[in-house]
């Protein structure tokens, strides 16, 4: 029993995911993010680094964010998008209104996957308890925007000596006219996430409570991970333009897993042993 409850005290920050205390309002930050060439990149990420403070550009690569009066000139602001090497800035060196970033293009080496002659196997990984009581929240902030970035994943154990990822499966409650989500596969690095290991961004988009399975096809991506671990995470990116809504997936305690959260695009992250949100990967070895 007091097992149990010290599992929901540890959960409550994810389950309820509620916005701090409204903070005095400082600079509003504006600007556009391009790569070397000047095309627009759209939904890159904009943060505090560390801190809950963040948002994600729009599809034409434009971003607002509004800085409380507690951020420091010498507090990092971090730019980003899969694919493109990260710029971070102290707000202090940020150049007025609007702020223009450009993002190089990042190359990324794959690991070699060798074929061997015995037959290969699919395997089910994960949490499929859709009909979980209890759900994780992509919260929402009284500052348009603000917490835009949230991001919701948890740890994948692979079958020894590596695995190509296949599909990944899950469920979500969503009340908003439409959202899109991005989708991020990491290496678990100190018992986090750590370097991407997509070579771009995978999205997609659910409308008011749309219901069913989401399924996320990596296949295309040819991805082959030797690790013994992954983190694959649900990103929020954006949501149609209304006062309120509810973007949620079900959530399993206890669970033999380790559920992550991030409240804000460049804060840190948040490690919950023995849960689980309802996401299933599916690899091949």
């Amino acid at each position: 029993m007091k097992l149990l409850f010290s599992l929901l005290l540890a959960l409550l920050p994810a389950l309820i995911a509620l916005p701090d205390r409204a903070v005095a309002q400082g600079r509003s930050l504006q600007g556009r993010l391009t790569d070397a060439d000047g095309k627009q990149l759209s939904y890159a990420t904009v943060g505090i680094v560390g801190q809950p403070v963040g948002t994600v550009a729009d599809a034409e690569g434009r971003f607002q964010l509004t800085l409380p009066a507690s951020i420091a000139p010498t507090d990092s602001i971090r730019f980003g998008l899969v694919g493109y090497r990260a710029q971070t800035l102290p707000v202090a060196a940020l150049p007025p209104n609007p702020v223009l970033i450009s993002l190089p293009e990042a190359a990324m080496a794959l690991p070699e996957a060798t074929i061997r002659a015995r037959g290969l196997r699919r395997q089910r990984i994960g949490n499929h308890n859709w009909n979980a009581k209890m759900q994780t929240n992509f919260a929402l902030d009284e500052v348009p925007g603000h917490n835009v970035g949230a991001e919701i994943g948890r740890v994948f154990q692979l079958p020894k000596g590596g695995a190509w990822l296949d599909t990944l499966r899950f469920a979500m409650a969503n009340t908003f006219d439409s959202v899109r989500l991005r989708v991020n596969v990491y290496a678990l690095e100190d018992g986090r996430p750590g370097r991407s290991l997509l070579q771009r961004p995978l999205y997609l988009t659910r409308v008011k409570n749309q219901r069913g399975w989401v399924i996320v096809d990596f296949r295309p991506e040819n991805l082959f991970v030797t690790d013994e671990a992954v983190v694959v995470a649900l990103e929020w990116v954006s949501h149609s333009p209304q006062p309120d809504g509810l973007l949620a997936l079900p959530i399993t305690v206890p669970a033999f897993a380790t559920h992550l959260y991030r409240y804000g695009a460049a804060n840190n992250w948040k490690r919950f042993p023995g849960m689980s949100a309802c996401l299933e990967l599916v690899v091949t070895h």
